[in-house]
């Protein structure tokens, strides 16, 4: 676990953190926005540490991946798609409204990767959401389809999966 400072008075430029023990900027992309929706947890002592929601979670680790290509932050993007899979209020989302499932032939593993997408968007402000679309669609997530070694082996159903999730953080707004 990284500890990064973050915020307007420590970035420079907006979005990178300098800490004094590193040479290289790090990228707190997002870190805010994420931070201003992370749930509190109350330790034994009083003290509160907060603890992102999934989308959230997911969002740091898609912009890690994008900058670094790791499969640990793969891994990771594999586990949140996982945990919405299973969600039952994801679930109950899916079939309150449709669309999305209908989009997707009624699969609850790829619509769940599309509504895990745009989760992740309404975390971030139009601007912050604009230049990570424009940053996927720089970078692709093409290699992301062989590191999600947490889905199905079925690789067009993978594809399939990495589609919809970038089609959920393409959507301006799904709700």
């Amino acid at each position: 676990m990284d500890v990064v400072p973050f915020g307007p008075r420590i970035e420079d430029p907006r979005g990178v953190a300098r800490p004094t023990s590193r040479r290289d900027g790090i990228a707190v992309f997002g870190f805010q926005q994420v931070f201003e929706r992370a749930l509190p947890l109350f330790l034994p002592s009083g003290h509160a540490i907060r603890l992102p929601r999934p989308e959230g979670y997911s969002l740091l680790k898609l912009r890690a991946w994008l900058d670094r290509r790791t499969t640990g932050d793969a891994d990771d993007i594999a586990l949140a798609v996982h945990w919405y899979t299973e969600s039952t209020s994801v679930r109950e989302r899916l079939y309150d409204d449709l669309a999305v499932l209908e989009t997707h032939d009624f699969n609850e593993l790829v619509a769940s990767a599309h509504i895990l997408g745009s989760d992740m968007r309404q975390q971030l402000s139009a601007q912050d959401a604009t230049a990570l679309v424009s940053l996927v669609e720089r970078r692709g997530l093409h290699d992301l389809t062989s590191r999600l070694i947490g889905l199905p082996h079925d690789r067009g159903l993978r594809r399939e999966v990495v589609d919809a999730f970038a089609a959920g953080l393409q959507a301006a707004d799904d709700d």
